[in-house]
């Protein structure tokens, strides 16, 4: 049963990895993720036929949640109201949340025409409500345009790593066919240290926001 496993997981970072676009040394760089990725860790596709936010949902309502980071290259109301209890246990209760959006890249230069593309009133108005709030952070990378999809919910002991192609919206969330791969695995494990200090290289390449102009 655990070389099963072993071989599940396998393929399901190999396919990942192409699906990716990780074309060049596929094989190199699968075999220093495996390094890290497969102590203790848990590897599986979320359901395409499913709601995307619901499952993220229901994996995270066995956390005790400490820390939310998501990163995304689009960020609409529509996918935020769907993220609504893991907003209200964590934003609006005062643990920290981070949230990278692509789409607001350049937002803060002078521009004629004062239109952000890729956003819309509602959200602004949401992201500005979410601001009033100390413990939430919200980031842009000027420098290059922010593409990926990365939500990272870290517990007490575990911590869910979604990688994947859902933006947040609900078109991503409930209507596109969406593949998103799930890591379940330890606090403080190779595979979550490496992704923070992935996640700090993002940050320091990026602008935080303190405020939209709706």
């Amino acid at each position: 049963n655990n070389i099963n496993q072993q071989i599940n997981k396998l393929s399901v970072l190999q396919e990942f990895m192409k699906v990716a676009g990780e074309e060049e040394s596929v094989d190199d760089k699968l075999n220093k993720f495996l390094e890290c990725a497969l102590d203790n860790t848990q590897v599986f596709i979320l359901d395409s036929q499913k709601s995307v936010s619901l499952q993220l949902e229901e994996l995270v309502s066995k956390l005790k949640l400490n820390y939310v980071t998501i990163a995304c290259g689009y960020c609409f109301e529509s996918g935020l109201s769907l993220l609504k209890n893991i907003i209200d246990r964590t934003i609006y209760a005062g643990l920290p949340f981070d949230l990278y959006v692509g789409s607001l890249q350049g937002y803060d230069e002078a521009r004629p025409d004062n239109i952000i593309t890729g956003i819309d009133k509602q959200t602004v108005k949401k992201l500005n409500e979410f601001l009033e709030q100390e413990n939430f952070s919200l980031y842009t990378c000027n420098s290059r345009f922010y593409h990926g999809k990365l939500f990272l919910f870290e517990g007490d002991n575990e911590t869910i790593i979604c990688i994947g192609s859902s933006n947040v919206s609900k078109s991503a969330f409930i209507v596109n066919y969406e593949l998103n791969v799930v890591f379940k695995t330890m606090t403080n494990s190779d595979l979550y240290l490496k992704i923070k200090s992935w996640l700090e290289e993002l940050k320091r390449h990026s602008t935080k926001l303190t405020h939209l102009e709706e």
